[in-house]
């Protein structure tokens, strides 16, 4: 879930994410020693419902992998991911030692690099080639990938509503994929229990995303971490006469157009 495309209403040189560095830092490391937690003396052959076709030692070596690709992009500077060599995945006897020497180096390399560091990013956007998008990425690939060990294992803890505000803001902005056909609908999304409202409107290929309360076509309304977890295809929306989270209000039909459009892992 390390995510391709980018689609931001930003300016060049608008410091990436919502959140201060320290915020994403502390969840990057609370998130992270929870997945870890989770899984250390789990039966990794335990199927992951919201990752389809996975079993906790994929989940693992799935974080494994991104903790140390990012890890080396931001310690390197590395500015053409090709130039990194992807390790052999670790035998299943060893992947949980594996994933915590990842994320041992991640938030060593993450905490000791500015910010402002130039490193190579997916971002099409220039202000996005930073340690800081490293930063927020990892912070919020650690959170659903802790919620995805945790569902497995029959727990059912949210993602902090703060930190899923900004997620949610992440996914809109950076992981569209495909494009805008006639009739797509704008969309509002709207946190109910912390700030955080967007309006996606058709632009072009794209949608455009500006922050802010505005009627749309079709709306999204739920909690913070309910609303992450849907966009993300990990739980499913209600309509206005269903039990669920996450209501939605508008044509059923046209919100499953606007999610099919996102990339998701």
């Amino acid at each position: 879930m390390d995510g391709s495309g980018d689609h931001r209403d930003s300016q060049p040189g608008e410091r990436a994410g919502t959140l201060e560095r320290e915020v994403y830092l502390a969840a990057l490391h609370r998130e992270g020693l929870a997945f870890g937690e989770l899984v250390s003396g789990a039966d990794l052959t335990t199927p992951v419902p919201s990752c389809p076709g996975w079993t906790l030692a994929d989940l693992v070596a799935h974080l494994t992998e991104v903790d140390v690709f990012w890890g080396r992009v931001v310690h390197e500077r590395i500015a053409n991911p090709n130039d990194i060599q992807t390790l052999p995945r670790a035998q299943d006897e060893e992947l949980v030692d594996a994933y915590w020497a990842g994320l041992d180096r991640l938030e060593l390399d993450l905490r000791s690099t500015p910010d402002d560091t130039p490193v190579w990013t997916w971002s099409d956007q220039p202000a996005d080639h930073t340690a800081a998008f490293v930063v927020r990425r990892m912070a919020h690939e650690s959170a659903i990938h802790r919620w995805d060990a945790a569902t497995a294992l029959g727990r059912t803890d949210p993602i902090d509503a703060v930190l899923a505000s900004d997620g949610i803001d992440e996914f809109l902005v950076h992981f569209q994929s495909g494009s805008v056909i006639d009739g797509d609908p704008s969309v509002h999304v709207h946190c109910t229990d912390v700030a955080g409202e967007w309006l996606l409107t058709p632009h072009g290929e794209d949608y455009a995303v500006s922050r802010e309360h505005a009627k749309g076509t079709i709306a999204l309304r739920g909690p913070a971490s309910d609303l992450l977890l849907v966009l993300w295809g990990r739980r499913d929306v209600a309509g206005p006469s269903g039990s669920g989270a996450v209501e939605l209000l508008g044509p059923t039909e046209a919100a499953a157009r606007f999610l099919a459009r996102f990339a998701r892992t």
